[in-house]
């Protein structure tokens, strides 16, 4: 797992629990299909799906932070 990618992911997850909080609805992660409670306990989970995105993008010429 790059740096990187894992602090923008536990940002993200910190922002998440945040909202949560204050709205007292559930937050959920898309990508993993999970709810943020257990999304934010299996990080490389979200760290690996964030990795197979960039390396689709980088495949098909996009540039991404991530590859490029």
């Amino acid at each position: 797992m790059s740096v990187k990618t894992g602090q923008a992911h536990t940002a993200m997850y910190q922002l998440g629990e945040a909202v949560q909080a204050v709205t007292r609805l559930p937050g959920y992660d898309p990508q993993l299909e999970l709810p943020l409670s257990d999304a934010v306990t299996q990080m490389e989970l979200a760290v690996s799906a964030f990795d197979e995105v960039a390396a689709s993008f980088a495949e098909r010429g996009i540039s991404s932070p991530s590859n490029g």
